[in-house]
Order: C-alpha cells, then sequence, then structure tokens
C-alpha cells in the first residue's frame, strides 16, 4: 500500500514531522484537513473519490505546503515542473522525500506561496500548449508564459532570460535545470551557453556551425556538433 509506505518513510526519514492522520479519498481527506489544520499535506493525484485537485478545490483557504504524489504521469509531471510545484514520483525515494520535507518546512510563508503556485498549477494542466514558467529569482518567484521566452543563457550558476518585451530575468537557477524543464517544448540547446525557443528563430546563417538571429534580433552561435540536429529540428518546424 502507497499510502501505508509514505507514512513509514516519513516516520523513519523525517522522525521531526508529527504524522496526525491519514485519508483515502477526496471526502475524508476534506474533512482531516478541517479537523487537525496541519502545516504539510502529502496529497496524491489520484485517489478512490476523485483527484487531489477535486480535494483542493473544496477547501475554503489552503494553509498548509502541498507536496502531492503520484505515479507517473508524463502530462501531469510537465504541469508540476513547469509550476515549480513540489512533487514526489512513486515509487517514493527516501533522498527526494527527506528533500521536500526539508524545503516545506523552511518555507516562512507556505500559504501565500502555495496559493500561488497552485494557481499556476491548474492553469498548466488546462493549457499545456503554452504553459506558464516558474522563473525563480533572488526576490522570489515569476511566471512567464512560455510563448514570451525568446533564449536562455547561462551566466556562471544563473540563467538569464530575455523575452520579446526585451526584458531580461536572471534566475537562480543552472542552464541544465530549464533545458531539462521545458523538454518537449519547442526548445533546443544550440550551445552549451544557449537554449533558444525555435518559435522565435528568425533567420540561421550559415558557417563551422552557424549563427541564428532570434525575433529580439539577438544573434547566438550554434556549436559545430549541435548544427546537424538544430537543422533537422528547424527543418521539422517549418513543416508544420
Amino acid at each position: 500500500d502507497a499510502r501505508q509506505t509514505l507514512s513509514n518513510f516519513v516516520k523513519k526519514y523525517c522522525p521531526s514531522v508529527e504524522l496526525v492522520g491519514q485519508a483515502d479519498g477526496v471526502k475524508s481527506g476534506v474533512q482531516l484537513i478541517k479537523n487537525e489544520a496541519p502545516d504539510i499535506i502529502f496529497l496524491d493525484v489520484r485517489m478512490m473519490d476523485g483527484t487531489g485537485f477535486d480535494l483542493l478545490d473544496q477547501l475554503d483557504k489552503i494553509t498548509a505546503h502541498i507536496i502531492f504524489t503520484t505515479a507517473y504521469d508524463e502530462f501531469a509531471l510537465k504541469a508540476f515542473r513547469y509550476s515549480a510545484m513540489d512533487y514526489l514520483l512513486k515509487p517514493i525515494d527516501p533522498d527526494e522525500l527527506m528533500e521536500a520535507v526539508r524545503k516545506a518546512t523552511s518555507l516562512v510563508d507556505k500559504k501565500l506561496k502555495f496559493n500561488d503556485v497552485y494557481a499556476h498549477l491548474r492553469s498548466n494542466l488546462k493549457n499545456s500548449g503554452n504553459p506558464k514558467i516558474a522563473v525563480s529569482d533572488a526576490k522570489g518567484i515569476t511566471y512567464v508564459n512560455f510563448d514570451d521566452i525568446v533564449c536562455c543563457r547561462s551566466s556562471d550558476n544563473y540563467t538569464v532570460i530575455s523575452l520579446k518585451n526585451n526584458s531580461q530575468l536572471v534566475a537562480t537557477k543552472a542552464l541544465k535545470e530549464f533545458e531539462d524543464v521545458l523538454s518537449g517544448l519547442p526548445c533546443f540547446r544550440i550551445h552549451n551557453t544557449s537554449l533558444i525557443n525555435m518559435n522565435h528563430v528568425v533567420r540561421y546563417i550559415r558557417g563551422e556551425g552557424g549563427f541564428v538571429i532570434m525575433t529580439d534580433k539577438t544573434e547566438l552561435e550554434v556549436s559545430r556538433r549541435k548544427k546537424k540536429e538544430f537543422l533537422e529540428k528547424l527543418g521539422e518546424l517549418q513543416k508544420l
């Protein structure tokens, strides 16, 4: 039983967390949350009588930090990643559980953070074509439409994100993390230092690797080893 396994893991690996109850469905879960007012909720996406989203929609206000648990579901996982929503993939890994709990307990303002993230998660579950991407910077989280992102460029351990309105965001994540989050969307890593939104490519200039001109007039180098794959991707987009 996955719920019992999670309970055992929490007791074993997160001894500072006190378990106050368990529920196997939406109705019983809503009642348990209202009675106990927990700080952290481990919430399965699929429940006996509905989904974790159904449960949250029945709460007047959400004051707990939610950590979703889910079996592999590519669509749901992408929505979680785009939205910076905390989740654990079954079978649950103890190290990932401990990190999720550490992160949850370190948040000072759980309510505001979760409500904001959850609103964007619901939006992304409904709109997979142009999801809102969570960009963490030194001040907090900014959500930007994928279509507004022109390119992402590495700067040490940070990533500079150029938007189509000519503004920039400096994210506190490495470029590789954005490459992982945006996989499945029309993006391509043309160089160790650059990840581009293929929909914003205006022109390709031939060369050893070549260069691309983006809609914001940025000129970016294509590495020689990425050239063949990039041109194939560009050709596929032009056929659509």
